[in-house]
């Protein structure tokens, strides 16, 4: 009878070891694709993390008073703030330099430095989206509705315009801030349709954007802005897939690099990762961001990506680089989490009205009555992820009076406690089946054990 017990007894230990090793691997957040490489989003976040802080200090948000000094920066400060990097200076100096660049009426005085006589419209599409990630209301900006001149001008732009004057790279902008703030634009569905036609005027032979020909540069610039429109549109859809195709037929199968003019060229690399990330194959994205890390990535400057010398002065550090790969790094990583585009802020654009409604109610209410509503609506407007992956950026989880330093300073702290949920309720449901397996294994054997013992 002790022998009995005694294997009983290890029997349930043994499962219970069992258990305690295979329950954690099974609750880890760790994202294995096919093939051999394994990538997690907190590795990609510590990568984009390192180049926001060098974007962030070598980006001077005091002069972005031309067309693309402009964008370069807007670009910049989202991706930064996207990838949970404390871009709380560098917002402050941009939104100051914003209010001298705009007007009563909510146009901006911008030099246009394009050849491109329609660049400007992209800065307000750039400037939409800024706002949005910095949790600042656009049509309501210090008493400015930015979002009613941006309205002007989407009524009255054509295709042909958005065509041949207006460079290619910038349209995907133009199309997000369209997508996003849809709800708040009487001539938001006129407007996506004519962008939906330039961009299909500037894909040819089924493989993707022709500017100055076809490559990975120009796919993975403009093409993952109009994630939401491949999920809705047939036409869309299957131009991307061709461009999708034709990029990764330009990679090397097995680091995902792609060589331009006899060289690897970091920035067609990180370019192809963006659109491996938004529509191409999850093993290959893993593939592409495992060589584009390891073949690019500075070991002189932490965050930095080659070349990191200027072309035409090579005693200046350049950007340039580095600027694409936060493109590709932030996309993939938006891809990891389960995300929309990082450029895609219709969940802030809606968090941003939301609370404006709510406090338009609590004015109706009783003092006693809006203390409440005010401490019901203080939480975090971070990402619930709508049924289109739609997701609050990473800015909007802390409730400091201080938006623009609200919307920097919390997102990493905001992205790795919203991993770490998902991990706990994941690992407390496992924990949860395996005691219940534990406690029917027990039951058998007790069983077993008292009908042995009857029959003895």
């Amino acid at each position: 009878m002790n022998t009995l017990r005694k294997r009983i007894c290890s029997l349930v230990i043994a499962a219970c070891l069992i258990c305690m090793s295979v329950v954690p691997a099974m609750a880890d957040s760790t994202v294995t694709t096919a093939g051999t490489d394994t990538v997690s989003a907190s590795e990609v976040r510590t990568e984009a993390k390192a180049t926001a802080r060098f974007l962030m200090d070598n980006t001077d948000f005091t002069d972005i008073s031309n067309t693309s000094t402009f964008y370069n920066a807007s670009r910049n400060l989202i991706l930064s703030v996207r990838s949970g990097y404390d871009c709380s200076v560098q917002a402050d100096a941009y939104l100051k330099s914003v209010d001298a660049l705009l007007n009563a009426d909510g146009t901006l005085n911008l030099e246009n430095a394009s050849s491109f006589a329609n660049d400007i419209y992209s800065n307000y599409a750039y400037l939409l989206l800024t706002l949005a990630v910095l949790d600042k209301d656009a049509a309501d900006y210090n008493g400015i509705n930015v979002v009613a001149a941006f309205d002007n001008i989407i009524a009255n732009a054509t295709s042909d315009e958005l065509t041949n004057n207006l460079n290619p790279y910038l349209l995907g902008a133009y199309y997000a801030a369209i997508a996003s703030y849809k709800d708040s634009l009487t001539n938001a569905d006129n407007a996506v349709a004519v962008t939906k036609t330039a961009l299909l005027a500037l894909c040819t032979d089924n493989s993707g954007i022709d500017y100055w020909g076809h490559s990975a540069d120009n796919n993975g610039t403009v093409l993952p802005f109009f994630a939401s429109l491949y999920k809705t549109d047939a036409e869309v859809k299957k131009q991307i897939d061709g461009a999708t195709a034709y990029t990764t037929s330009l990679a090397n199968p097995e680091d995902g690099t792609i060589t331009s003019w006899g060289s690897l060229n970091s920035d067609s690399t990180a370019l192809a990762l963006a659109m491996q990330a938004q529509y191409g194959d999850a093993a290959f994205a893993a593939t592409t961001y495992k060589g584009f890390v390891a073949n690019f990535k500075s070991d002189k400057i932490e965050g930095a990506y080659t070349p990191i010398e200027d072309y035409y002065n090579p005693e200046k550090i350049s950007t340039y680089a580095s600027q694409d790969a936060m493109i590709g790094l932030v996309t993939y990583l938006y891809a990891l989490e389960g995300k929309a585009n990082p450029f895609d802020v219709s969940a802030e654009v809606k968090a941003i009205a939301d609370a404006k409604n709510n406090a338009s109610d609590d004015n109706t209410n009783t003092p006693s009555d809006n203390t409440k509503n005010d401490a019901d609506n203080s939480g975090s407007t971070e990402d619930s992820t709508t049924a289109d992956n739609s997701s609050a950026t990473d800015a909007s989880t802390d409730n400091s009076a201080n938006a623009s330093t609200e919307a920097s300073s919390v997102s990493a702290d905001s992205s790795t406690a919203s991993e770490t949920s998902v991990q706990t309720a994941d690992s407390y449901n496992v924990y949860l089946y395996a005691v219940l397996a534990l406690a029917a294994v027990s039951g058998i054997c007790t069983a077993g054990y008292a009908a042995k013992k009857n029959r003895a």
